[in-house]
């Protein structure tokens, strides 16, 4: 079968997040980004449609797993406002949400309480309330309150965590409580590309970013500092990390571009090797990073206005 050409995939992936927009309340607070955060929600999207198809799969059942879960430590109010073009799309929870197979249940935390209002509004509509729960709060004092929320409900439970923080605000503690407490657990991490200029402070000696850097990386600064005198990227360190750490040795790391050729952020989305030798996840997400990382932020822009009738075909 021949592959689908790149403008007709965003075509489709972008009228998606522009319908949620339509269709999610549009009173209360709304966020505003630039049209590169639509290239992150088209993975969280993405990846959330093949994870919950896979735990639909009988032989999950069969494993004794129950339970597919959906995990957002910032999630905002639901509802982002492109700024180039001030096209109102669904946010992270809602477009997780939306994937055909759905979830059994999603635990949210947002830490801004008009954000957190508004969220509670705009998932009150998607379906069954106890299906939902939103907490106030940052999310690194809450971890205990989402695991426990969740193994409340479900013994074995698949779950899918989305942590998409401003900077450096996820610890990596926060990381490994979760990565512990469910042994089949994918992550979806967006890592801002600027994480190595504070990290470089650092090696500067601005100690006022020490406490900062090791909550993140969830090492002692020194072991972070020996990376950069050796040339290693912080952000390499992370993601082998993420692999070796927390046990999800497979996945990828897709690079979302700005226009100008300008690295806003990594997309990292892993998950730990079946016992038989496999993932899922090899064979769904390399054709996902090509896709991504082959345009920017301009392209998705000219993609939404030719959807919106502001220009013609590109």
């Amino acid at each position: 079968m021949p592959s689908i050409p790149d403008l007709e995939w965003y075509k489709k992936h972008l009228t998606c997040l522009l319908e949620l927009g339509d269709q999610t309340d549009h009173s209360g607070e709304v966020i505003e980004y630039g049209a590169h955060t639509c290239l992150k929600l088209i993975c969280v999207r993405y990846y959330s449609e093949v994870f919950s198809a896979v735990a639909r799969n009988p032989r999950r059942q069969l494993q004794r797993m129950e339970g597919a879960v959906y995990v957002d430590l910032f999630a905002g109010p639901g509802l982002v406002r492109v700024v180039e073009t001030g096209d109102l799309v669904g946010g992270s929870p809602i477009c997780a949400y939306s994937n055909r197979y759905h979830f059994d249940y999603m635990v949210m935390v947002e830490k801004d309480p008009a954000r957190r209002q508004a969220l509670q509004n705009r998932v009150s509509h998607l379906g069954d309330s106890r299906n939902f729960k939103v907490i106030e709060g940052d999310c690194n004092n809450k971890v205990q309150e989402v695991i426990l929320s969740i193994q409340g409900r479900y013994s074995n439970p698949i779950v899918l965590v989305f942590v998409d923080p401003e900077g450096m605000e996820i610890k990596w503690s926060t990381l490994e409580a979760l990565s512990s407490s469910f042994p089949q657990c994918d992550f979806i991490i967006n890592l801002n590309a600027g994480t190595g200029r504070v990290t470089s402070r650092l090696g500067d000696g601005d100690q006022t970013v020490r406490g900062r850097v090791e909550d993140f990386y969830g090492d002692d600064a020194s072991e972070v500092l020996k990376d950069i005198a050796e040339g290693r990227r912080p952000e390499d360190r992370y993601i082998e990390k993420v692999r070796n750490v927390l046990g999800k040795q497979v996945g990828q790391t897709i690079k979302i571009w700005h226009e100008g050729n300008r690295l806003e952020y990594y997309v990292l989305v892993y998950t730990r090797m079946t016992a038989g030798g496999s993932s899922y996840a090899e064979n769904s997400l390399p054709a996902l990073r090509n896709r991504i990382e082959n345009h920017d932020s301009g392209y998705v822009k000219k993609v939404l206005d030719v959807l919106k009738g502001r220009q013609m075909e590109i």
